[in-house]
């Protein structure tokens, strides 16, 4: 299971004891949902996904939100690029929230 690998070797999960915990870290903390599906060819992928609904409770939308482009604004973008003659490149950065460092703030911990 590569996308595991990737994780464990990009040291995005570090284990915390649940007894060094406060009770308001206990109340921040998210839950890992590991989902694994067979293929056909008896090969497994894992899908990690971390629940963040306790975050509602304390976390501002716009802190929260993931920076996406809407698909109107790739579609319109597609359109002039065409109508102008450009090339148009894409690219997918496998696990790429895997590849960046998370900035901790005010001394809290990422757990």
């Amino acid at each position: 299971m590569k996308e595991m690998k990737q994780l464990h070797n990009q040291k995005v999960f570090e284990p915390i004891q649940l007894a060094t915990l406060n009770t308001i870290e206990r109340k921040r903390e998210l839950e890992s949902l590991i989902f694994l599906v067979e293929k056909r060819d008896g090969s497994i992928k894992a899908r990690t996904c971390a629940n963040g609904s306790t975050q509602r409770e304390y976390t501002d939308r716009d802190q929260a939100a993931s920076p996406t482009a809407s698909t109107d604004s790739i579609i319109i973008t597609g359109v002039i690029d065409a109508k102008q003659g450009r090339d148009v490149m894409t690219a997918d950065v496998p696990n790429a929230f895997v590849q960046c460092k998370l900035k901790q703030v005010d001394g809290e911990r990422i757990i």
